[in-house]
């Protein structure tokens, strides 16, 4: 369920293990992602597709050892960036 004012946007993966849901939020434009790694191994991907004005996005981690744990900001580049996702989580990111 999305929240009110939010809009579904398309996000894709080259790798299967990785889900993606992504809203943008109608008010502002900033982007929201949502990533699972269904995997039991660490993946790392370029995540892109932020806008390109945005500096970073912050970041939350779920997984057997985190509780909606706040992780340091990711920097964007040109609207994108490189996350490790450890095994078996969930990251949510927030464009700033």
């Amino acid at each position: 369920m999305m929240r009110p004012g939010y809009q579904r946007i398309d996000a894709v993966s080259s790798d299967p293990s990785l889900l993606f849901a992504a809203t943008k939020i109608n008010s502002s434009g900033k982007a929201q992602l949502v990533v699972v790694n269904t995997s039991s191994s660490d993946i790392t991907a370029t995540v892109s597709g932020f806008s390109s004005s945005s500096a970073a996005v912050s970041k939350l981690k779920t997984s057997a050892t985190d509780n909606l744990n706040n992780m340091a900001e990711s920097a964007l580049t040109g609207g994108s960036f490189t996350q490790t996702f450890s095994a078996k989580s969930i990251y949510s990111f927030s464009e700033k």
